[in-house]
């Protein structure tokens, strides 16, 4: 015993000596471990305490860990998120508590379900970045949760790019060349999207779109506002609206205007 004590006493001072001791009780290992959890590596035979002493100091020593437990897993992922990248085959809980954590949980899952990707979008929008080919759903969940992540989408499909701008018309200069059709998709979006690709665009184009979007029947009381008060386009707004707008779309660019 007195042999045992002087060696738990030289493990505190040097736990990474555990390496050289064949056998090591528990108490030693403790010892070790509770000095320095990286210490955990040169352990073979690990009790569950021991990888929890370890976690609890510092949650990447499940590096070290052949086939952790559960709670361990968790106990890791939920003290630092980039745990995960250490477990191989973690479960359901362990994933889905990583991407509560951290939504660039993402990164360490393999073959992430669309939920999955929704779920780390939702946490953190742009955990996009970390998802390859992310599907359209989460796309647009992402870009919902801040408009300017679609930079990091190598390909959006259109409806996140309309979903984009319209949020914030500036998203337009994170989209990349457009045919005729998405642009005018993209115009329906936000027609502000024009202060920034006002010179490349046909106006025969913009035309199109703007006849298109007056002659609804219900007006888009915010897509008329913002046409109104669109100063790159120099027009006679109200002119064109008389010409083309349905009965409400003219009434109500009436009522706007007056009340300006």
């Amino acid at each position: 015993m007195e042999e045992e004590g002087l060696i738990i006493k030289q493990l505190r001072d040097n736990p990474f000596s555990i390496k050289n001791i064949d056998s090591p009780t528990e108490e030693m290992k403790i010892a070790a471990v509770s000095s320095n959890p990286s210490a955990i590596q040169y352990i073979k035979e690990q009790s569950k305490n021991l990888r929890k002493i370890a976690v609890k100091k510092n949650p990447m020593t499940i590096e070290y860990m052949e086939n952790p437990e559960e709670d361990i897993c968790l106990l890791a992922v939920t003290a630092s998120w980039n745990a995960l990248k250490h477990i191989k085959n973690p479960s359901k809980a362990v994933i889905e508590k990583a991407l509560s954590m951290k939504g660039w949980a993402i990164q360490y899952i393999k073959d992430a379900s669309e939920d999955l990707e929704i779920k780390a979008v939702q946490k953190d929008c742009d955990a996009v970045k970390y998802i390859k080919n992310p599907t359209e759903k989460t796309q647009i969940e992402a870009i919902r949760n801040y408009w300017s992540v679609i930079k990091f989408i190598e390909k959006p499909c259109l409806n996140a790019k309309i979903e984009a701008v319209r949020q914030n018309e500036e998203a337009i200069r994170y989209i990349d060349a457009v045919d005729d059709y998405e642009l005018k998709a993209l115009l329906k979006g936000n027609i502000k999207i024009l202060k920034y690709i006002y010179d490349d665009v046909d106006e025969n184009l913009i035309e199109e779109v703007l006849i298109e979007k007056m002659c609804c029947e219900e007006p888009d009381k915010v897509y008329i506002k913002n046409f109104l008060n669109l100063e790159v386009l120099v027009m006679n707004k109200l002119a064109f609206i008389s010409e083309y707008g349905s009965k409400k779309v003219k009434q109500f660019s009436m009522d706007y205007t007056l009340s300006l």
